[in-house]
């Protein structure tokens, strides 16, 4: 009896490993085809605001400010 249950735990452990294995593998080329979608999409548009926000939130992480969030936001008012 022991003997069984060492061989059915056996073959289950086997099981979930495939099971595991091809999991990440379509999660793999979900996540690989689907950027590639993504990076052939229309950004122009939105290019330079991106390039305009990143280029300010430097400038306001860089600034002498105790708290950056509150930074932020003072200069979202302004």
């Amino acid at each position: 009896m022991k003997n069984f249950i060492q061989k059915l735990n056996n073959s289950k452990n086997k099981f979930k490993k495939k099971i595991t294995i091809l999991n990440t593998t379509i999660l793999s080329f979900i996540i690989l085809t689907h950027s590639k979608v993504l990076a052939t999409s229309n950004t122009d548009s939105i290019d330079g605001f991106i390039t305009f926000a990143c280029d300010w939130l430097t400038k306001i992480r860089w600034s002498s400010s105790i708290s950056w969030w509150g930074n932020v936001c003072f200069r979202m008012a302004a």
